[in-house]
C-alpha cells in the first residue's frame, strides 16, 4: 500500500505540471488575443463605418438611422465590454486604461452595428419607383481637414427638390440639363431610400 502511494506521486506531479504548463499556452494566447482586439476593434469600427455611411447617405432619413442603430451598437458594446472586463484585466495587465478600451470596443459596435442596420434595411426594402430625371443642379466639395467630400446631384422628385449622393467617375459624366435613372426603394422599417443603377458602370 505504501509502494502504490510512492507511484502514484510523481504522476500526480507529471500531471500538475502539464495542466499549468496547458494554461500558460492557453493564457499567452488569450494575452494575444486581447492585445490585437485592443488594437483592431478601433480600426475595423471605422472601417466598417466608412463602409455603412456610403449605403445610408443616400436615404430620406439618414440621421435618424445612424441614430438608432449606432445607439444600438453603442449600448451592446458598453454591455460586452462591461462584462468581459474582470477577465480583459486578468489576463492582460498591460491594458492600463480600460475605459480607452471600452472606447474601442464601442466604436467597433457601432460600426457593426450600422452595417447590420443597412443589410436589415435593404432586405426588408422593396423597389417602389424608377424613372428618369432631368438633374437641375450639381455641387461637390472636396475634404479638407475633418470635413468630409462629396458629389450630389440635385433634381425633382415628386416636386420637391431632392439630391443623392454619387462617386467622382459618375459626378463627372454628368451634365447638368442630364437625365438620370434613378429608383426608390420603400423600406419596411421606414429608412426608404434611392440608389443609381448606373453608378456603378462609371465606377468600371
Amino acid at each position: 500500500m505504501h509502494i502504490a502511494n510512492v507511484t502514484s506521486k510523481p504522476e500526480e506531479n507529471r500531471t500538475l505540471v502539464e495542466s499549468e504548463m496547458k494554461e500558460q499556452k492557453q493564457n499567452k494566447l488569450l494575452f494575444i488575443l486581447t492585445g490585437v482586439l485592443f488594437v483592431m476593434s478601433p480600426v475595423l469600427g471605422i472601417i466598417l463605418s466608412i463602409v455603412a455611411i456610403l449605403q445610408f447617405e443616400n436615404y430620406f432619413k439618414p440621421y435618424l438611422f445612424a441614430l438608432i442603430w449606432g445607439i444600438i451598437g453603442l449600448v451592446i458594446g458598453y454591455l460586452i465590454s462591461k462584462r468581459i472586463k474582470p477577465f480583459i484585466t486578468k489576463i492582460n495587465k498591460k491594458i492600463k486604461d480600460y475605459f480607452q478600451f471600452s472606447l474601442f470596443l464601442m466604436t467597433f459596435f457601432i460600426g457593426l452595428f450600422w452595417q447590420i442596420g443597412v443589410m436589415t434595411n435593404s432586405y426588408f426594402s422593396k423597389l417602389e419607383y424608377t424613372g428618369n430625371h432631368v438633374v437641375i443642379n450639381k455641387t461637390y466639395r472636396t475634404g479638407h481637414g475633418r470635413q468630409t467630400s462629396y458629389y450630389k446631384l440635385f433634381f425633382e422628385l415628386n416636386g420637391e427638390l431632392t439630391n443623392v449622393r454619387c462617386n467622382q467617375n459618375y459626378w463627372n459624366s454628368i451634365l447638368i440639363g442630364e437625365r438620370i435613372k434613378i429608383e426608390v426603394y420603400k423600406s419596411k422599417l421606414g429608412f426608404d431610400f434611392i440608389l443609381l443603377p448606373d453608378e456603378k458602370k462609371a465606377s468600371l
